[in-house]
């Protein structure tokens, strides 16, 4: 029996197809909220900040993948007026996927709901958004550090209160 082309084609599509579903449904029996814990130490791995997720995780595998969280906060700087730079009563981010396999970011929806955000700065005018020494160090440098690119395709923000704070001597100079 001779063996086309195209039995080979389908047969590795087949397997990948597979895997795929295979993944999918393991992923979607699994209580993600044990994630929630990894995603909060990666990120206050990077930003040396504590994000805390005390509400609901949730994730959604498809090939526009969505995660949402409910009771976010993120640590504000150490020099801060309060100590939570965000608070967030709902977020939810619907990502594409095949960019995230080249290493961009492509966020197609992001929503958030009930969102309090306090942009600050300092004495010296560092903001409250720089990100430890790391960030210090790629502004000067000029290399804006490693994340290659990220696109929000629609921004929904639904009660929110954003709020810029100076020092007062910062704000006559």
């Amino acid at each position: 029996m001779r063996i086309r082309w195209w039995h080979v084609v389908l047969g590795i599509t087949g397997l990948i197809l597979l895997v795929v579903v295979v993944g999918g449904v393991l992923l979607s029996v699994q209580d993600v909220n044990k994630f929630k814990d990894l995603l909060a130490r990666k990120v206050s791995e990077k930003t040396g900040r504590e994000l805390t997720i005390a509400g609901n995780f949730d994730l959604s595998i498809s090939f526009s993948p969505s995660i949402t969280a409910d009771n976010v906060t993120f640590e504000n700087a150490a020099w801060g007026t309060r100590p939570e730079m965000l608070k967030l009563g709902h977020v939810e981010a619907k990502v594409a996927l095949f960019p995230m396999l080249s290493g961009d970011i492509e966020i197609e929806r992001l929503i958030l709901e009930d969102m309090d955000l306090l942009a600050e700065t300092n004495e010296d005018g560092v903001g409250n958004w720089v990100f430890g020494d790391k960030q210090l160090e790629d502004e000067e440098d000029g290399s804006g550090g490693d994340l290659r690119s990220s696109i929000i395709s629609v921004l929904i923000m639904r009660w929110c209160i954003i709020a810029m704070v100076r020092p007062v001597s910062a704000m006559w100079s």
